[in-house]
């Protein structure tokens, strides 16, 4: 099952809010929050995963830029496909390929990806996935106060589900498009991310706090017409990166991740 929505956008907005602090645990220092999410080349992350009562679920916006200059945005809601064959002994491996410079769509250097194993078909229809990275600086302080991690990934203009994409060539459309996600941030508990158009944001990420050592995030998929709506939970560890996954369609977990292998690459 799979809905989608196309509209006219001129730019990206993004809006950083903060709440009232309802934890008792500080954040962890700049630089410490950085070993949170390694990203040596050669590092490699083995999750398994367990799949719930509920089918997992699955929010895209993807930006495509025309032929004229115009950015279109497919606002994409639906199923996971699942697997193919079996629950039982399900992976998603990932690992790094190496550094990549700042280029289109990347906003900031940063680091391009390989998934080896994909049961569920999380990153279905990727063609690349990378990790942006940025160090925010304070404009009156010039001090530099957030780590920012953008999850990219690029999909050819040559699917059925892209803007012209069922025309030979691709129709109106030359660049692959995009979607960006903040996956990880340095900040204080409850402060949160949005990025998308300003009159409709629904992929809100925010920062909880500290947990037993960890760093925990929750994304917010708002319900709409298109779907329902959903949460996904992720824990960091120190030197891991990320070690606990799990998504929440209306309150009842319909997958869980755990990283049950890691190997850290070489600087």
């Amino acid at each position: 099952m799979l809905s989608k929505q196309l509209s006219t956008v001129g730019a990206i907005l993004m809006i950083v809010f903060s709440d009232t602090l309802i934890l008792g645990q500080s954040k962890p220092t700049a630089s410490d929050t950085r070993n949170y999410f390694p990203t040596y080349t050669g590092t490699k992350w083995v999750y398994e995963i367990t799949l719930g009562e509920i089918t997992p679920l699955f929010f895209r916006d993807v930006f495509w830029t025309g032929n004229d200059g115009k950015i279109s945005v497919i606002r994409v809601r639906g199923r996971l496909p699942g697997p193919k064959i079996s629950r039982d002994s399900l992976k998603l491996v990932i690992s790094v390929k190496g550094p990549v410079t700042k280029r289109w769509p990347l906003d900031n250097d940063g680091v391009e990806l390989v998934i080896e194993k994909d049961d569920i078909r999380i990153f279905q229809d990727r063609k690349q996935v990378f990790w942006s990275m940025m160090t925010r600086v304070d404009m009156i302080t010039f001090v530099r106060d957030r780590f920012e991690v953008t999850e990219v990934i690029t999909f050819s203009p040559h699917l059925g589900w892209a803007p012209g994409g069922l025309l030979p060539g691709g129709g109106m459309l030359e660049k692959d498009g995009y979607l960006e996600r903040f996956i990880f941030f340095d900040a204080e508990p409850t402060t949160g991310l949005r990025r998308g158009r300003s009159e409709d944001l629904p992929d809100e990420l925010t920062f909880i706090g500290l947990d037993n050592s960890h760093l925990h995030f929750i994304r917010q998929i708002n319900a709409s017409e298109q779907g329902k709506g959903f949460t996904e939970e992720t824990w960091f560890a120190k030197d891991r990166g990320l070690v606990r996954f799990e998504q929440k369609v209306e309150g009842r977990v319909s997958m869980k991740w755990k990283l049950v292998q890691f190997l850290k690459g070489t600087n």
